[in-house]
């Protein structure tokens, strides 16, 4: 593994994957879009902030995030299903405040964790208050711990199509994610002892720390892209080949 290249007070990337395109299919498009819609507008909650972080979420944020999230799952499970692998499904239940969703997807007895990225991103980030130095999720004074951790790259950014118009009346937000043709890939995955690796060698960078021309909002280990195991060693791993 890799760390960022440090120069002039700014961290870059050295180990890149181009994005590859894949189409989604619309019928993800829809479920994505009305669980994030609950979960930003409606009965759902989502935190407003990162753990650890500073910067405060509007709800248009809140959205775009879960929408890219929730799209990420329904892509892998897909994916998953496709190879020959048996899944939990994804769970679209929209929980109200005070309830934490543990898991992601379950498959073949493994549980996967899944990072969803804009497709322009080359860096996977676990913030670092959420794990402990085995690899275990912490958060909501419990402790999970994830087989696989997955990135799935979405484009367009959904931000991009979301802030930049004021008009958050849901038809219209529909308008705008509906003219949108999305695609997906997936550069790679990191199993839990890769995780322990990097915790271990303290690969993080820090809040207020710059990487390219991001300011960091709160601390997070990181692994590049180009340093993620490709996901069909996973795929063969789960079917036992």
């Amino acid at each position: 593994m890799s760390r960022l290249e440090f120069k002039d007070g700014i961290y870059r990337i050295t180990k890149k994957i181009p994005f590859t395109e894949n189409m989604v299919k619309k019928e993800f498009i829809s479920i994505a879009f009305e669980f994030a819609y609950e979960m930003a507008y409606g009965e759902g909650f989502h935190r407003d902030h990162r753990n650890g972080g500073s910067l405060v979420r509007t709800p248009a944020e809140v959205f775009a995030n879960t929408f890219q999230g929730k799209l990420a799952e329904l892509i892998l499970n897909n994916e998953l299903i496709k190879n020959g692998i048996t899944t939990s499904g994804v769970d679209l239940g929209v929980f109200k405040k005070g309830v934490w969703d543990h898991g992601d997807i379950v498959a073949e007895g493994k549980n996967i964790n899944i990072k969803s990225m804009a497709f322009f991103s080359n860096l996977f980030l676990l913030e670092c208050r959420d794990w402990d130095q085995s690899g275990n999720y912490i958060p909501d004074n419990g402790s999970f711990t994830y087989d696989y951790f997955i990135a799935v790259r979405i484009k367009p950014n959904v931000k991009d199509i979301v802030l930049n118009d004021k008009n958050f009346d849901k038809q219209r937000m529909l308008e705008l994610i509906n003219n949108q043709d999305f695609s997906f890939d997936i550069p790679g995955v990191l199993s839990i002892t890769t995780l322990k690796e990097i915790i271990k060698r303290k690969y993080i960078i820090k809040k207020g720390d710059r990487l390219n021309h991001t300011t960091m909002d709160a601390d997070n280990y990181y692994i590049q892209c180009g340093d993620l195991k490709d996901i069909n060693l996973m795929y063969n791993k789960l079917k036992g080949i």
